[in-house]
Formats: C-alpha cells, sequence, structure tokens
C-alpha cells in the first residue's frame, strides 16, 4: 500500500510550514492518508489473528498526536 494515497501531502517532511493555511490541503491529505495507512495496518492485524482460528484480542490505542 502506498503511503500518500491522497495528494499533495507533506508525507514525511517535517518543517516550520506546519500551520501555514496555504498548506492546508497538504497537511489535511498528510493527517488523511495517515488514517488510511492505520486503517490498512489494523486491518491486516485482524486479518491475521482471524487466520489462527484461537481465541484473541486486539487493542489499538492511538496517542492523537498532533505539531
Amino acid at each position: 500500500m502506498s503511503v500518500a494515497v491522497l495528494k499533495p501531502s507533506i508525507g514525511g517532511r517535517s518543517d516550520d510550514g506546519m500551520h501555514d493555511r496555504a498548506r492546508a490541503a497538504e497537511l489535511n491529505n498528510a493527517y488523511d492518508n495517515s488514517i488510511l495507512y492505520t486503517d490498512f495496518v489494523v486491518g491486516s492485524v485482524i486479518e491475521i489473528v482471524a487466520r489462527t482460528h484461537s481465541v484473541a484480542g486486539i487493542v489499538y490505542v492511538p496517542d492523537h498526536g498532533e505539531n
């Protein structure tokens, strides 16, 4: 899965323009891309656990971190 599904995106870049309104689309897309990737990872874990046919629990705890 490509991490940057929605473009333009700031991707992994980190700089001082994080609060620049001119970059709002890039920032929103980067956030939405992070949610898409998280869904992909969590879904993959659920599929792996489901294939084991065992009694199991999955816990996901997001940190909701923001710059």
